[in-house]
């Protein structure tokens, strides 16, 4: 992992990486990733030295908080994976207190890609409220200035090249909807 972070920096790029649990997490923290996906199994002081080291944590709230939630339900998986599921979903529960408690720079994300699924970030947003115990204004900032942050890691290797991430300006990137009164 050392050399993959050595080898970003020389792009002016950062690393993320997929981790779990504490042993995971901090070999990337050591390694100098900048970026958690998922992070679901880890425990209070690796939150606190993750949120102490600047990284980022990327939170998948719908498979997480929601699908996993009832992992019997999940025909697709084996009795393995269900059981590891229901051991996410507990855990994201904790983490999601910690996330609020430490307040590392957080990002809503999914491993779910393609055009059928690009609704599944809003289902994020929503499940950050519902499930997550965030605030909507919490939950959308995973989503717009705290992402923008983590985009901005990507430095010259960024394509939002033309304008601003993350801030209401001209010329900056942005999808505005505005509404009088709650939709």
């Amino acid at each position: 992992m050392m050399t993959a972070v050595e080898v970003a920096a020389d792009y002016g790029t950062y690393v993320m990486a997929h981790a779990y649990h504490d042993d995971s997490v901090n070999r990337c923290l050591d390694a100098g990733v900048r970026c958690i996906e998922h992070g679901f199994l880890m425990t209070e002081p690796t939150m606190k030295r993750l949120a102490e080291a600047g990284a980022a944590i990327s939170l998948q709230a719908v498979m997480s908080l929601e699908a996993f939630t009832k992992p019997e339900t999940l025909t697709f998986f084996t009795r393995e994976q269900k059981q590891n599921a229901g051991k996410v979903a507990s855990g994201a529960r904790q983490m999601m207190d910690q996330v609020r408690k430490y307040r590392p720079l957080t990002v809503s994300g999914g491993d779910i890609f393609g055009a059928s699924q690009q609704h599944c970030q809003a289902e994020n947003i929503i499940a950050l409220v519902t499930l997550g115990g965030f605030s909507p204004a919490e939950a959308l900032r995973t989503a717009t200035v705290d992402a923008a942050k983590v985009l901005a890691w990507s430095g010259g290797m960024s394509p939002y090249k033309e304008g601003q991430l993350g801030v209401v300006a001209p010329g900056a990137y942005a999808d505005l909807i505005v509404a009088d009164g709650d939709i």
